[in-house]
C-alpha cells in the first residue's frame, strides 16, 4: 500500500484529535503495523461482518526421502543450530504474549480512544466473530503502535 492509501485509512478511522499525529506514525511504522491497518481498513469496509481466511500451515515432511538437497540443508541447519536448552525451555514465541481482546471488549481498552465511533462498533462485531489469533494481533499491533505514537 502507497502512503496515501494509508493515510487516507487513518483519516477515516481516526477521531480528529488523532489525526495530527498520522505522520508520525507512518515514518515509525513497522511491516506488522501496516498490516495492521490494512486490516482494519477491510474490517471497515465490510462494517465489522467479514471474516478472513485462517492461512495453512506448513508442515515439514517426516520422512526424509521426500526431502530435497535445499530442505534437507535447512533441516540441519535449524537442528545444528538450536540448543538443547532452547528445545527443552523455550517455548513458541506466538505464545509467550497474551492477546488483550481475549480479556477484555475493545471498547474497554485505552485504544479504544483513538478509533472514530462508527469504526470502533465495527472492529468490536469484528473481534466478536473472529477466530484467527493472527489476524488479531496484526490488528493489536496497529493500536499499540498508534496510540504510542
Amino acid at each position: 500500500m502507497s502512503e496515501n492509501d494509508l493515510k487516507n485509512i487513518l483519516n477515516l478511522i481516526l477521531k480528529e484529535n488523532f489525526k495530527a499525529h498520522i505522520n508520525d506514525w507512518l515514518f515509525y511504522a513497522k511491516p506488522n503495523d501496516k498490516k495492521g491497518l490494512y486490516l482494519i481498513s477491510k474490517i471497515y469496509k465490510h462494517q465489522g461482518t467479514t471474516i478472513f481466511k485462517e492461512k495453512p500451515i506448513k508442515q515439514m515432511s517426516s520422512d526424509l526421502n521426500d526431502l530435497n538437497y535445499k530442505a534437507a540443508m535447512m533441516r540441519y541447519k535449524n537442528i545444528s543450530f538450536s540448543s538443547s536448552y532452547k528445545s527443552s525451555f523455550v517455548s513458541d514465541h506466538k505464545f509467550l504474549y497474551k492477546n488483550i481482546f481475549q480479556e477484555r471488549d475493545l471498547k474497554q481498552t485505552i485504544y479504544a480512544n483513538i478509533l472514530a465511533s462508527d469504526t470502533l462498533e465495527f472492529m468490536s462485531n469484528w473481534l466478536k466473530k473472529e477466530n484467527t489469533e493472527e489476524y488479531k494481533n496484526y490488528v493489536l499491533d496497529f493500536l499499540r503502535s498508534f496510540y504510542t505514537t
